[in-house]
């Protein structure tokens, strides 16, 4: 298997020119070390827990008696964590922690002078320039689940995985967000859902690192789910960041509900209850703070003014499961949507019925993509393993394009935040499952959305391995600022709890 779910674009100008490195201290380890063995514990006892109520109380016993967790002096003893500080060791743990301590390879005395060259094209690669698109890949192979972040620059046809992070869990939902909860600055972070009811904000600016940044939410047993003031009870199938109040992320859960997370205190201060099933996608409005888009797998979509929570919002029912929604940010009344029988409907927030509705795909409409600077070019991709590029007219949709990239089943598509003009488009093909597609190589595509002065020949490239920040500038007025300040501007103390990782700057 080889599946890639969920995707996200990350700005030019936003990354480190040369991000940090993680070096683990021995304290650190050494914690890594009893958090694993904890989880491992915990995982066995809860498998025997589903099996029967009898069995599991004997297994866990037996479990507990077999695998005790040790104290600090065993993990220091078993591990030779007490010279893991000295300059040489043998210990392979020790060893392995300890590989990246020199922040230039002219300061590592094992560097010779013949592999110099070498590593200063290395270095080159593990610099990102300005013109560098990051793209955020959550991919999942066989039993491991991995985030993938690729630097891609469209100018030079740059393409490679400058690194990537194993994951605790199979990831359903990436989202960017630039709010960093220590202090409130802008930051270059990823808040990913996954299989738990927790979401894991991961710091792209740092490399090599083993733990998240920080989490939202707390993990559920069988027996004792977490409390609902404390977020989710369920896998976390989608986020959305709001980009006019930068602490505000939004969460849709398999638990029937989205959570309005406050960022600056790590608690949902808004829970919606209205939907019946799983709320699979849901979208901040671009242009007014407090409206927010959700659809359901009970084939509702809504729309909510989460000033008031669930008291004011509006249905509207389409007969099929929810795949997708997505704002029109060139008419901002407008939305689109797309469901599990591949249809795609365009709706006005005015109205009960669909301006325009067409059926898309053959399959579920899982990737819905409208170009950042094109208005009207919206992207579709399906298990039917298809893309399409269509042309959303006042009356009717108009097919220009049609690709089968033998990515497999298409679960994901997402365009630049940069670029009209391309998308990362993920799938599950077990040899190719991720790329980058510039439209404009299609002669249709070309030839029907780009005028002829600005035609252009470019090349797709694909998935295999091979500081300004830019911020939104619109202007809001008071009341769409206000929505939930009273409840999400107290002064942080959650902050006092998130712990900065160790760091060495190369």
């Amino acid at each position: 298997m080889n599946f890639v779910p969920c995707v996200a674009w990350i700005k030019k100008g936003i990354a480190k020119a040369v991000p940090d490195k993680v070096q683990l201290t021995k304290e650190e380890l050494k914690k890594l070390i009893i958090e694993a063995k904890e989880g491992i514990f915990q995982g066995e006892t809860e498998n025997d827990e589903i099996e029967d109520d009898l069995e599991k109380e004997d297994e866990g016993q037996e479990a507990a008696e077999q695998s005790p967790i040790k104290d600090d002096d065993d993990i220091i003893a078993q591990y030779g964590l007490d010279g893991y500080d000295e300059e040489e060791t043998t210990n392979t743990v020790a060893n392995l922690a300890g590989l990246t301590v020199y922040g230039s390879n002219d300061d590592d005395p094992l560097m010779t002078n013949n592999q110099k060259d070498e590593e200063s094209e290395e270095e080159q690669d593990f610099r990102i320039l300005p013109t560098d698109n990051l793209i955020a890949v959550g991919r999942v192979q066989e039993d491991c689940s991995v985030l993938e972040i690729y630097v891609y620059n469209e100018s030079e046809e740059n393409f490679y995985v400058h690194h990537d992070v194993i994951l605790p869990a199979f990831p359903l939902a990436l989202e960017w967000l630039d709010f960093d909860a220590a202090d409130g600055s802008p930051g270059n972070l990823l808040a990913i859902g996954d299989m738990t009811p927790v979401i894991n904000i991961w710091d792209i600016d740092i490399v090599d690192t083993l733990q998240p940044a920080y989490s939202l939410g707390q993990k559920s047993n069988k027996k004792k789910l977490a409390s609902t003031s404390s977020g989710h009870t369920d896998a976390v199938i989608d986020l959305n960041w709001n980009h006019l109040i930068r602490h505000i992320l939004a969460s849709g859960s398999a638990d029937n509900r989205v959570a309005i997370w406050d960022l600056a205190e790590g608690t949902p201060v808004v829970m919606l209850e209205s939907h019946h099933d799983k709320v699979q996608t849901l979208k901040w409005h671009p242009q007014e703070a407090q409206t927010l888009l959700t659809g359901s797998c009970d084939k509702t979509v809504k729309i909510f003014d989460c000033r008031n929570g669930d008291e004011n919002h509006k249905n509207w029912f389409v007969n099929e499961e929810i795949e997708r929604v997505l704002w029109d940010h060139f008419n901002p009344f407008h939305f689109y949507v797309s469901t599990e029988c591949g249809m795609v409907y365009y709706m006005d927030s005015r109205t009960d019925l669909p301006v325009i509705s067409w059926k898309a795909h053959n399959d579920a409409t899982t990737g819905l993509s409208l170009s950042v600077l094109q208005p009207r070019c919206l992207v579709t991709g399906s298990p039917d393993n298809t893309v399409k590029i269509w042309d959303v007219q006042k009356e009717q949709a108009i097919l220009v394009e049609q690709r089968n990239f033998k990515l497999g089943a298409i679960y994901t598509v997402k365009p630049s935040p940069d670029s009209a003009f391309v998308i990362a488009i993920g799938g599950d093909n077990r040899s190719d499952s991720f790329k980058v597609w510039d439209i404009r190589e299609s002669d249709k595509a070309r030839e029907h959305f780009v005028p002829s002065s600005q035609q252009v020949s470019s090349t797709s490239v694909e998935g295999t391995t091979s500081s300004a920040r830019a911020t939104d500038d619109t202007v809001m007025d008071t009341d769409s600022t206000s929505f939930l300040m009273k409840s999400l501007t107290s002064k942080s103390s959650y902050k006092k709890s998130i712990k900065k990782k160790k760091k060495k700057k190369i």
